[in-house]
């Protein structure tokens, strides 16, 4: 029965991933709010990866986001979670100066 209702879990969270929307919360909420999810899946022992967890985090940005997501998708190596993080901090940021 543990089995079935921690399978159910898993399935939910990941659901909410990929559901998930960054709207008018913060970049510090919405982020603490997908890496909370991400924290159940690894308690639960499916673990996602940064790289995952990253494309989740920019699948759940509006169009506003865009000029961002496209620098990102020209890099040629990989962000971290913390760059993302600041990047998107900074771009909100300039974003409020206008």
């Amino acid at each position: 029965m543990f089995s079935s209702q921690s399978l159910s879990r898993v399935n939910n969270i990941r659901t909410y991933l990929v559901n998930a929307q960054k709207g008018n919360k913060s970049v510090a909420t919405y982020f603490a709010e997908m890496r909370g999810f991400a924290d159940e899946l690894a308690a639960a022992g499916k673990p996602l990866q940064d790289d995952e967890l990253i494309s989740y985090i920019l699948h759940g940005l509006d169009m506003d986001y865009q000029p961002l997501v496209s620098a990102l998708d020209a890099r040629t190596s990989p962000v971290s979670l913390d760059e993302l993080f600041a990047m998107l901090s900074n771009f909100d940021q300039r974003v409020a100066q206008y």
